[in-house]
């Protein structure tokens, strides 16, 4: 096991869907009316004790996605769950009685393995450590390792400098399977990656983040690698993992220089200018004129041009802007309402821009957005995707992706996430230009092919 970490040592050094949507049955109805009641019940606790829940049910081996608060499908699965074993009711609910046991139980198991908040002196990441099994440390030239005694545990931090490590090019570095290891989950956005293998011994689990720090871009990572009866301790260890945690840690001496490539050295990207992040995805439907979802936003910018904000729907955050010399070209494409209980297609902003393929991601529909009220989407979704364009299976244009109250922090695999889904008829209130209609559709629409069309048509919206 420990002898993950050499390989991604030596890869750092390298870089210096289903069938077509059906009517919902009652069936299916009656599941999201429970879904529904147990979600609002959930919601009526406080923030703190739903991620304590969550948090809970990671050490029981129940869950496994973010610890955010929110109360999605795999959150009510895990209660579902847990409460079987034990013999309570299995609807979702957990009553105060139940709530007690389960942090209870959560609670010796931390205490079994001396689960703890760990800062890392030598990146600067805040850290939660099981003590008990990583018991040895050791300084690194870029950040720390533990090790267990048995080796069958390692983790390792990692600080870089972004003027010689850029996240895009990292991430190629550690996306492919090898002889030694299968890729199982890999996802890229503009300011962090995460993937997961796994390996002969074990899993791993790698992710780094981009950020600024005492006023440098930098990247801040780790990797660990765990038996597969540790999954749960490894879980709660990327739960835990805040790369750049306030106030701003001062850093430990970081190499000047990253090693490069001997063979084939990577482009550098520019670094990121301080304070400036990725909010939403723009949608051009003239030129010059772009529409997108946002909540605050000053000093507005698309594909990297100065945008005004013409109108805003203050109820929903749809937003009509103008960004002359922003480029890309209008959307073209047929409208539709979305049928609850379908599945949706999800098209976001890539990494870069520039008219690239964008991300696809693949949801289903809650409840359909009607006249101007807000639908409900499940899924795996970051804060970065808010006004991203939703479509059909057959390719018809149904909305956008709304704002979160409470963005998914993402630790492990992005879950899925219930998100507000606006209708893309809230274009007329804003007075958008007419969208031009594309072919009829004839079939089921492939997310490539979908992707393909649409990069031209999206382009990131940052604030400062």
């Amino acid at each position: 096991m420990y002898a993950h970490l050499a390989i991604i040592a030596a890869l750092l050094t390298a870089v210096g869907s289903s069938g077509p949507a059906k009517a919902q049955t009652a069936a299916s109805r009656n599941q999201d009316a429970a879904f529904e009641a147990a979600r609002l019940a959930f919601e009526t606790l406080a923030e703190a004790d739903r991620r304590a829940l969550q948090e809970a049910l990671i050490w029981t081996g129940d869950y496994k996605g973010a610890v955010d608060g929110g109360y999605g499908r795999g959150t009510r699965t895990a209660m579902i769950a847990w409460a079987r074993r034990l013999g309570l009711p299995d609807d979702g609910l957990l009553d105060t009685r139940a709530r007690a046991t389960l942090l209870a139980s959560a609670n010796g198991a931390k205490a079994a393995v001396g689960f703890a908040a760990t800062p890392d002196p030598r990146s600067g990441a805040s850290l939660a450590l099981p003590l008990k099994i990583l018991t040895r440390r050791i300084d690194t030239k870029t950040g720390s390792r533990w090790i267990s005694a048995d080796g069958a545990m390692a983790m390792e931090t990692w600080l870089l400098r972004e003027q010689d490590a850029n996240l895009p090019a990292l991430f190629d570095q550690l996306k492919d399977s090898n002889a030694n290891r299968r890729v199982t989950y890999k996802v890229l956005r503009p300011d962090f990656f995460v993937v997961t293998a796994e390996m002969p011994t074990g899993d791993q689990y790698i992710r780094f983040a981009r950020g600024i720090a005492d006023g440098v871009p930098v990247l801040r990572g780790y990797s660990i690698a765990y038996p597969k009866n540790l999954e749960n301790v490894a879980m709660a260890v990327a739960n835990g993992f805040d790369p750049f945690p306030a106030p701003t840690h001062t850093l430990a001496p970081v190499p000047s220089a990253a090693p490069v490539v001997q063979a084939a050295p990577q482009p550098v990207a520019p670094a990121t200018p301080p304070r400036v992040a990725l909010r939403a995805t723009a949608v051009v439907v003239q030129a010059d004129m772009a529409v997108s979802v946002i909540g605050a936003c000053n000093n507005p910018k698309i594909a990297g041009r100065p945008a005004r904000l013409i109108r805003k729907d203050e109820a929903t955050g749809l937003a009509l802007f103008e960004a002359r010399g922003m480029g890309g070209r209008p959307i073209a494409s047929a409208m539709a309402s979305g049928d609850a209980g379908a599945e949706a297609l999800i098209v976001f902003e890539n990494v870069g821009g520039g008219g690239a393929a964008p991300f696809v991601s693949v949801g289903r529909i809650l409840s359909s957005p009607n006249g101007a009220a807000v639908g409900r989407l499940l899924a795996p979704l970051d804060s970065t995707a808010a006004g991203a364009p939703v479509f059909n299976r057959r390719g018809e244009w149904i909305g956008f992706v709304g704002l979160r109250t409470a963005p998914t922090r993402v630790a492990g695999v992005v879950p899925q996430t219930s998100w507000p889904l606006i209708p893309v008829q809230g274009l007329a209130a804003l007075q958008a230009p007419a969208i031009a209609a594309a072919a009829p559709a004839t079939g089921e629409a492939r997310a490539s092919e979908l992707a393909a069309r649409l990069g031209p048509a999206l382009a990131p919206l940052v604030c400062d």
